[in-house]
């Protein structure tokens, strides 16, 4: 039958499985960071009017939300903006919008500082 993506359940990734949900996690957050910089343009041509700015902020936070919800229910987990983790069992493959592949990993209680590069 395949393997089935869980919903809202985190899941344990090989560095295959993860890189194989790339192209989905991509086209989201390539959405979410866009609409994010419309809204980021926005706030800079509203900066001294406080109620659009406080709409904006708030819209910014949904697309934010938005975002995060799309990838839990992936099993993955965002960690900061636009950063994804996979988690493997014994940490995290790490990776972040604007990298083409999974490049590091780092343990549960490392962080995106503690990144090490996964040697292929």
């Amino acid at each position: 039958m395949g393997d089935l993506v869980k919903i809202f359940q985190t899941q344990k990734f090989t560095l295959e499985q993860a890189e194989g949900l790339l192209p989905v996690i991509r086209k989201i957050t390539k959405e979410a960071v866009d609409q994010f910089l419309v809204l980021e343009e926005k706030l800079k041509h509203h900066q001294h009017e406080a109620d659009k700015w406080k709409a904006i902020e708030q819209e910014i936070g949904g697309v934010l939300n938005h975002w995060s919800e799309k990838i839990m229910k992936l099993g993955c987990q965002p960690k900061g903006i636009w950063l994804v983790d996979f988690d493997n069992g014994e940490g995290y493959y790490c990776w972040r919008f604007g990298d083409d592949r999974i490049q590091y990993f780092h343990g549960y209680h490392d962080g995106f500082s503690g990144r090490i590069a996964i040697n292929r």
